[in-house]
């Protein structure tokens, strides 16, 4: 079995915003430089998405595209939480990057 490496990164990328939220829950707050990366990594992958729809790509490249942008937003979030001082929010119920948005 084969693993994709979109699928391995966003693997690793969740194992280290899960080790980063570890981190932070020592009353350590991210840096400001830490939070517009995450940010931007955000944004990128939510660009990423758009392309991949504007090009029709397939579904399974899009839906893994969504993933990533998900997880992407899901750190950024949390890090964002974690500089305000902010306790983790519930899971949201409405519309997420994985819903269309």
């Amino acid at each position: 079995m084969s693993t994709h490496p979109n699928r391995l990164a966003a693997a690793l990328g969740m194992l280290a915003a899960g080790f980063a939220l570890c981190v932070f829950a020592d009353d350590a707050k991210p840096s400001p430089a830490a939070v517009a990366k995450a940010r931007g990594e955000c944004a990128q992958q939510k660009h990423r998405v758009k392309a991949l729809e504007a090009a029709n790509a397939d579904d399974a490249k899009v839906a893994a595209a969504r993933l990533d942008w998900e997880h992407a937003c899901d750190r950024a979030q949390a890090l964002i939480d974690a500089a305000a001082g902010h306790a983790a929010a519930p899971a949201p119920t409405g519309d997420t990057p994985a819903q269309g948005q």
